[in-house]
């Protein structure tokens, strides 16, 4: 029988916004048997999902980059999705601000 909420009840997941979680990206593949239990909207401004059309297990951020030529069009949108929020993200950080040489000062360097 498909127990669709199981991971989400086990680790608290609709608690995240209580917990004060933040910064968050969930991404899932739709084509991935395990996306039931993955978080499928958005929670928060700042809890964000992603599901891929064409994803699969791990094929939605499989980490590299930059892209190969059989990524799907959702996938390589995904990814620079993935990378704007980031970039966003990092770049609202207070040593990101003062600091020229912070990972965030860069991300758009190092992700391409």
């Amino acid at each position: 029988t498909p127990m669709p909420n199981t991971l989400v009840n086990a680790w608290n997941f609709d608690h995240l916004v209580a917990a004060g979680a933040t910064r968050i990206v969930f991404t899932n593949g739709a084509l991935d048997g395990w996306s039931v239990s993955g978080i499928s909207h958005d929670l928060s401004d700042t809890l964000l999902a992603l599901t891929f059309p064409n994803g699969a297990h791990h094929s939605d951020l499989a980490g590299h980059f930059p892209s190969v030529e059989t990524d799907t069009v959702d996938i390589l949108e995904g990814q620079a999705k993935v990378q704007t929020i980031l970039a966003t993200w990092l770049a609202g950080l207070p040593s990101a601000r003062t600091d020229h040489n912070s990972p965030a000062a860069n991300i758009s360097t190092n992700l391409q």
